[in-house]
C-alpha cells in the first residue's frame, strides 16, 4: 500500500464523516424548524384568547326590571355584542342582530310563567361574524 492509497482512504473516511456531520446539522436544523413553528402556533393562540377576553369584557348586558313581567336588558359596556338571543320562561326566543353600546330592547313575559320560572337566558357574540366563542348570561325577571 502506498501513500496514495493511505491518503485516498483518509479522504474517503474524511467524506463519510462528511455527510453524517450534514444529515445531523439538516436533521437539528429540521427540529430547531418544527419547535419554532410551534412555538408561534401557540404565541398566536394565546394572542387569539387574551383577545377574545378582552372583547367579552367590553359586551355588558344588563337587565333591569320593569315590574308585571317587563323588562329591559342594556348593552352598558363599550363594545358591540352580535347574535343575541334571549331564552324566555314562557319558550320565546327574541333573536337581535346587534346590541351597540347603550342599546336596549324591552321584553316581557307573562307573570304566570314568570312566576314559575323567572331565569333568563341570553346568549350572544363579540365578533359580527358570530366566529368566536358564544357567551351566555342568567339573570332572574322581577315580578313587582
Amino acid at each position: 500500500m502506498d501513500w496514495a492509497d493511505i491518503i485516498g482512504m483518509v479522504g474517503g473516511i474524511v467524506g463519510v464523516a462528511s455527510i453524517l456531520i450534514a444529515k445531523r446539522s439538516a436533521n437539528a436544523a429540521e427540529r430547531s424548524a418544527r419547535t419554532g413553528e410551534q412555538a408561534l402556533e401557540v404565541e398566536k393562540e394565546r394572542d387569539r384568547i387574551a383577545l377574545e377576553d378582552r372583547r367579552s369584557t367590553q359586551v355588558d348586558l344588563q337587565p333591569e326590571s320593569r315590574g308585571n313581567g317587563e323588562f329591559d336588558v342594556r348593552n352598558e359596556g363599550n363594545g358591540s355584542a352580535y347574535g343575541i338571543q334571549f331564552e324566555l320562561p314562557d319558550g320565546q326566543t327574541p333573536r337581535f342582530s346587534e346590541f351597540p353600546r347603550g342599546y336596549f330592547e324591552r321584553l316581557w313575559i307573562r307573570v304566570e310563567d314568570a312566576r314559575r320560572n323567572p331565569a333568563v337566558t341570553v346568549t350572544w357574540h363579540c365578533e359580527p361574524d358570530l366566529s368566536d366563542t358564544k357567551r351566555s348570561k342568567t339573570f332572574s325577571v322581577k315580578l313587582d
